[in-house]
């Protein structure tokens, strides 16, 4: 004869049971909130100024471990780069004949639209500049004229001190860039040398004559 014998019933946990296997889990509390305290801590950064107190700190370690930086211009001066980029100025070749073939590269590159060059043929056929200006108030002297110029004819000369009081005085012509060339030559082959010195490996922007 067959007996049944009734399913196994799991019986729920008791409150209490419930209670008691909470109580043994940890439970990580939230860290404490110090937003309170900001504005009190921002009271004594005022009271006790301690920004400027840094700043002196910060003065007096410079004062006493190095040496002073001071430059006393224009009787003291520094050594500029090689590739430093001042007052513009037009080449000329050792026998005398213009750089400028006229091909308008240095017009075209130029971002600030601060070049005007027309362009003549000469007596031999060679093209020459027959106006060549520039406009340094537009000037960013971002080097790309002398970069785009395939025989070296304009370049940016060491010279920064070219400051004026009139408004005239900074629209250059081909006269003015070409007696800038023959004053600044002994400056920009100076300055040619050194970089080939620097930069043993960098292409060459110069090309010897």
């Amino acid at each position: 004869m067959l007996r049944l014998v009734p399913l196994a019933v799991k019986r729920p946990l008791k409150p209490t049971a419930c209670r008691l296997f909470h109580q043994t889990v940890p439970v990580y509390s939230k860290p404490k909130d110090f937003r309170g305290l900001r504005p009190i801590l921002a009271m004594f950064d005022t009271l006790l100024c301690k920004e400027i107190m840094k700043a002196l700190w910060m003065v007096l370690l410079y004062g006493v471990r190095q040496n002073s930086v001071t430059i006393h211009y224009p009787y003291e001066r520094t050594n500029k780069s090689t590739r430093f980029r001042g007052e513009h100025a037009l080449m000329i070749y050792p026998d005398g004949d213009e750089r400028c073939i006229t091909c308008q590269l240095c017009e075209v590159v130029c971002p600030a639209q601060a070049i005007n060059i027309d362009g003549v043929e000469d007596d031999d056929g060679s093209r020459i500049a027959a106006r060549f200006d520039l406009d340094m108030h537009k000037c960013i002297y971002c080097g790309l004229c002398q970069e785009a110029c395939p025989v070296d004819a304009i370049i940016e000369t060491p010279n920064f001190e070219f400051c004026c009081t009139e408004y005239d005085s900074l629209l250059y012509d081909k006269a003015k860039l070409l007696e800038n060339g023959i004053r600044w030559t002994p400056a920009i082959e100076w300055m040619v040398a050194r970089e080939r010195t620097d930069y043993p490996t960098n292409s060459q922007r110069f090309k010897a004559d």
